[in-house]
């Protein structure tokens, strides 16, 4: 499909944002029956639509709605969800009834209209306000993982990745995340950046998690899911709120975590609104401590001192050369020397040839070269405007700054990242349009492989430097003076000379290495992280940007379907400055988006069966159109105590390849990273290579070196390409006398042109033997490369998830759940060129946890705790086992509801058992933590 046959639908959906139709207000409050207080916060929707609104301090709520509107949802967390007809009513007296079944929450993300858990087509949970705070944890992003199908992967303190249904990786490149609707997405990684620009605890409505794929309506990426989060509207819920918290870890070190809240509506009418958020957590970051992973610059060298030296007393000299003429006469007395001992060459009796000596450097700790002092600021300020007809215009500004770790190809510190995201909306009933812009600033980021190995480079001439000296004055005094040694070591006489001075000089050289926390460790450090030529430097620059417009409108004035069109465009500005991009000297990488979507929702049968269906197209200036179609069927049988949901889906969805698997170059001495945007040819498969060197080492005739030949597999790698995933989906969900609830969902995968990555080898040109390619290979003039291809083979991958929870009452609520997920990677395993899947998900997991609100006056708690299977990991950093492991969350909290105050202490992995999530990365330990909250919004009213 080419971008003229996708603009009449682009046109099509963006011109449909700007109908609008007429409208009336109505207006009521929400309580609570038995205790007669209002519910503040209580969501109010009309039912199909995205058109909602919540109550306010008092419980009343106001919400202008479509003339063709026939019925208001109605529902809070811990309450049973009501729909109220509307008819001519303009004012309503709404109560619910005390519930905690997770079905009756109402969502948008899984179908971009309002509608309730129960009855959505696909796999999506809710954390709710309530919950976010209560989070056992202590940390709601980290508890997204008790949901089923969902897998937190932490690299370090702040850097916890979300993935969902499988693939998992410290990246999260096959999954979206929203805030408001707004992309976090890193417009230089491309991929989200965990919570560090996200919403803080007091600003969050909800949190909504889609597993499954979501292309057919949130585009490129989306393909196992995505994370929605909702912060609170300034008109729903004004006033100031602050939280304290503050504890430690079992490193041992602090951990603190300071949160506000602002917002106040003006005016008599009022229609103008501010908001202000904020939060600054600071704490030790978890130290990765794998001494063959995450030790850097333990390189190893062959050093020629025996020509240094000869060089040394060849140079040019003078009083102000480099080289002076007590030097020159020096090394030209020992030259002379040394010529009648050449035994005294042989530095390194392991070097088969003399004047060598083995350089092994010790290397340098994660430790020693992180700064470990983990710290997240961030900060949102909006300013927001009411017209007449209920269209509200806001403009928001976004900000991040962060210290923190960063796994990938390698270990990265990242130190003083900043994310900037100015965003402007205009909003109505059934419309929005939308505008931002994300900036992102490495800071003084680096990658620490090459400041480790850079700096051990720094010290190698000290090295030499000090075993020499050191080597050639224990010999000069053992054996009286070089005059009155000429020939001391003919015949072999003599040798145990050798040997003390070769301990002597390997002693002193040790002491020659940079060690931590020296000027001179911390002046080296301090150049190499900022100089950015990845030859000589480790600075990890990224300036680059994004710009998104999109659009939706609701098609609520055709009353026999409900229709959503919507389209969105997005141009992406990355700048490395070649210290991870091919963007060298000035060359400027532009990458492009446009997309269009149309979904119909079809309701029969008194709405007890919905038929979805949704297609979006989609243009990377890269590559061809994708199109992503989605169906959907709902049934719901409700009976006179229950109500069970049976639903099917077909989907399909897509992942864009990301501008590192297209453009990436980055040299770490012994493999180039390199994208894979235009194809590679005459390279051979790594594999092929080590049997070829093989089969050359068993003998060193002219006949071995053509059976060496042989043995090398040339290949062809064609241009990377988007990667496909066609889902087959069965789900259930049941809810039985308003205190069971149930949910099962199985679903099966295929994936067409699977993203992995390859090892291969690229000879030099053939100037370096005279021969054919394969001659430079054998000869050892080559270079290692990795890169991403895409596996010519399907690749199926499967899995179930389970969950029920029970509400016992007195706001006590026990669940349960259990994840399962496989894949069958034959086709890649056995495929010649992509060599690993990266699936890195466990088969098994179980979450067992309790909520509990309200027990006893404001007494409240949570618990989880959870088992997860050990699983493979691979990715290019490291591949490995991940061993099986559990942990329990606990927080108990009490509410003074008179004072608007909270109290909450709690833990994370309380019983303090480490364990990495993945390979490479720190282990995990216990966070233990005491909060308070004051929340002038957060508390219900008595009725007034």
């Amino acid at each position: 499909m080419r971008m003229k046959q996708l603009l009449p639908l682009i046109l099509f959906c963006l011109f449909s944002t700007i109908i609008f139709a007429q409208n009336r207000t109505i207006t009521g409050k929400i309580s609570d029956p038995a205790s007669k207080e209002r519910l503040v916060g209580a969501t109010v929707v009309v039912k199909g639509t995205s058109t909602g609104t919540v109550t306010d301090s008092l419980g009343n709520f106001t919400i202008t709605i479509a003339p063709e509107a026939k019925t208001l949802t109605v529902s809070y967390v811990g309450y049973i969800t009501r729909d109220i007809t509307i008819g001519n009513n303009s004012s309503f007296n709404i109560q619910l009834e005390t519930a905690d079944i997770p079905g009756k929450e109402v969502v948008v993300t899984s179908s971009r209209v309002s509608e309730s858990i129960l009855s959505a087509p696909i796999e999506i949970e809710k954390m709710t306000a309530t919950e976010i705070k209560s989070a056992a944890s202590g940390d709601f992003y980290q508890s997204i993982g008790n949901f089923k199908g969902v897998d937190i992967i932490t690299t370090s303190a702040f850097f916890k990745v979300v993935n969902l249904r499988g693939f998992g990786d410290t990246r999260s490149l096959r999954t979206k995340q929203f805030v408001d609707g707004v992309d976090n997405e890193a417009p230089g990684l491309n991929f989200p950046i965990g919570n560090m620009v996200g919403s803080n605890d007091l600003d969050l409505q909800s949190v909504e998690v889609v597993s499954g794929p979501a292309s057919a309506l949130y585009g490129a990426n989306a393909m196992q899911g995505l994370i929605s989060m909702n912060s609170k509207s300034p008109y729903d819920f004004q006033g100031l709120a602050i939280q304290l918290k503050g504890g430690g870890t079992t490193i041992p070190g602090p951990y603190y975590d300071v949160q506000m809240r602002y917002a106040q509506v003006y005016g008599k009418r009022k229609r103008f609104a501010f908001k202000f958020t904020g939060e600054y957590t600071k704490m030790t970051d978890w130290p990765a401590k794998n001494d063959s992973l995450n030790r850097y610059g333990n390189i190893s060298a062959d050093v020629n001192v025996g020509a240094s030296i000869t060089q040394t007393a060849n140079a040019p000299y003078c009083p102000t050369c480099p080289v002076t003429t007590a030097q020159h006469n020096t090394y030209a007395a020992l030259t002379g020397w040394l010529a009648f001992n050449p035994e005294a060459l042989k530095f390194d009796p392991s070097e088969s040839h003399s004047g060598f000596i083995h350089i092994q450097a010790p290397g340098y700790r994660e430790v020693d070269i992180a700064d470990n002092n983990a710290q997240n600021i961030k900060f949102s300020t909006g300013m927001f405007y009411k017209f007449n007809n209920g269209v509200e215009l806001s403009a928001i500004y976004r900000f991040g700054f962060g210290t923190a770790v960063y796994q990938a190809t390698t270990r990265y510190q990242i130190k003083d990242f900043r994310f900037n995201q100015p965003t402007l909306q205009l909003q109505g009933k059934n419309f929005f349009v939308r505008a931002y812009t994300s900036i992102e600033n490495a800071g003084q980021s680096y990658n620490m492989a090459l400041a480790g190995a850079y700096t051990s480079v720094a010290a190698a001439p000290a090295y030499v430097s000090a075993f020499t000296t050191a080597y050639f004055n224990t010999i000069q005094a053992l054996v009286g003076g070089f005059a009155n040694c000429s020939t001391c070591f003919d015949g072999g006489q003599n040798q145990w000379v050798l040997d003390s001075a070769r301990n002597v000089g390997r002693r002193a050289a040790q002491s020659a290495w940079f060690q931590p926390g020296t000027k001179i460790f911390n002046d080296t450090m301090n150049k190499l992280i900022h100089d950015k030529n990845s030859l000589t430097g480790a600075e990890f620059f990224d300036r680059s940007a994004l710009v998104h417009v999109e659009g939706q409108y609701n098609w609520d004035f055709v009353n026999w379907v409900d229709i959503i069109t919507g389209a969105s465009y997005r141009l992406y500005m990355p700048n490395s400055e070649g210290t991870i991009l091919q963007d060298t000297a000035g060359a400027k990488i532009r990458m492009s988006e446009v997309g269009a979507y149309l979904q119909f929702t079809k309701r029969l049968f008194n709405d007890a069966f919905k038929i979805i269906g949704s297609i979006r197209a989609d243009k990377n200036s890269n590559f061809a159109a994708q199109v992503s179609p989605r169906g959907a069927l709902v049934y719901t049988y409700k009976g006179r105590n229950s109500s069970h949901t049976f639903r099917v889906s077909a989907t399909s969805a897509f992942r864009t390849p990301t501008l590192q698997d297209q453009y990436l170059y980055l040299d770490v001495g012994t493999m180039k990273l390199i994208g894979n945007l235009n194809g590679l040819n005459n390279v051979y498969t790594q594999a092929s290579v080590t049997n070829a060197l093989a089969v050359l080492n068993q003998t060193s005739t002219g006949s071995n070196s053509s059976a060496a030949e042989a043995a090398l597999v040339a290949v062809n790698l064609a241009p990377i390409k988007p990667e496909h995933l066609t889902s087959f989906e069965f789900g259930y969900r049941s809810e039985i006398r308003s205190k069971v609830y149930i949910d099962f969902t199985a679903y099966y995968g295929m994936y067409k042109n699977f993203i992995g990555f390859t090892r291969i080898v690229s000879p030099y040109d053939a100037t370096h033997t005279g021969g054919n390619p394969a001659d430079n290979v054998i000869a050892g003039y080559y270079s290692n490369l990795q890169t991403w291809v895409n596996s010519p083979g399907m690749v199926p991958s499967w899995g179930g998830v389970a969950s029920i929870s029970y509400y016992v009452g007195h706001g006590i609520t026990p669940y349960i759940n259990y994840t399962y997920t496989d894949l069958n990677d034959k086709n890649i395993s056995s495929n010649q060129v992509t060599v690993l899947s990266g699936f890195n998900t466990p088969k098994h997991k179980i979450n067992i946890g309790l909520n509990a609100a309200h027990v006893w006056q404001g007494l409240g708690f949570s618990a989880n705790w959870k088992w997860v299977n050990s699983y493979q990991w691979e990715s290019p950093f490291a591949n490995g086992i991940v061993p099986s492991y559990h942990t329990l969350d606990v927080q108990i909290y009490y509410e003074v509801a008179k004072i608007h105050s909270t109290i909450r202490v709690g833990a994370s992995n309380i019983y303090n058992n480490m364990h990495i999530e993945a390979v490479g990365s720190p282990q995990i330990g216990g966070l233990y933590y005491v909060a308070y909250a004051f929340d002038i919004s957060n508390f219900k009213k008595q009725n007034r």
